[in-house]
């Protein structure tokens, strides 16, 4: 299982027609649990259009905005050390 790390000093912002899908239940590293996709951005948050799957998104105290989608997984506030919280 892999996880996927959204920040603003990594990727650009997802496209507002994106689909995402997220069956990861996420990986450790270091001590540190990471959701399948954790969002971290200073930006504040991200919008999508679709967001799929059942695995976990941490918002790193950022917002996701989704607009349709039959994601049945768990979203939590997923902060982690050393990754500052969205401004």
């Amino acid at each position: 299982m892999a996880s996927w790390i959204i920040s603003k000093e990594t990727h650009p912002r997802l496209p507002i027609t994106a689909t995402v899908t997220v069956n990861s239940r996420g990986n450790s590293a270091n001590g540190e649990v990471f959701a399948g996709l954790d969002l971290y951005t200073s930006q504040g948050g991200e919008t999508i259009d679709t967001l799929n799957g059942s695995g976990t998104v941490g918002l790193g105290g950022g917002v996701l905005s989704v607009n349709q989608g039959n994601f049945t997984g768990q979203i939590s506030d997923g902060r982690h050390n050393g990754f500052p919280a969205a401004a």
